[in-house]
């Protein structure tokens, strides 16, 4: 794997984990209003999509990507797109767009 696509991977994992934080709401208190408890809990769903999903690209980065599958990363993406759809399709993109302009610093 080139280092360009590494740092595309890595980059994905910390927009993934910001995502999952305004996803989770942690620093907001509990709503008594039941349909904003419902959609904290539907938004909490995403974020546990994304966490499964990317538990094993952070194991991958910290081991500087040895024996990573990405064949079954993005396999493991476009299942998770079905689950939440409109939700997890920008990741390929931003993974994509990172990817380029990483390699043309390199060039």
């Amino acid at each position: 794997m080139t280092s360009a696509e590494k740092s595309a991977y890595r980059y994905l994992l910390y927009l993934a984990m910001l995502d999952i934080r305004i996803y989770c709401q942690s620093r907001s208190e509990p709503s008594p209003d039941l349909a904003v408890r419902e959609q904290q809990y539907l938004r909490s769903r995403i974020a546990g999509g994304i966490a499964d999903w990317l538990h094993n690209l952070a194991k991958a980065a910290a081991d500087d990507f040895e024996r990573f599958d990405e064949v079954a990363f993005w396999k493991t993406h476009a299942y998770f797109c079905t689950r939440f759809p409109g939700e997890l399709e920008r990741y390929r993109t931003q993974f994509d767009q990172r990817l380029l302009e990483t390699r043309s610093h390199a060039a």
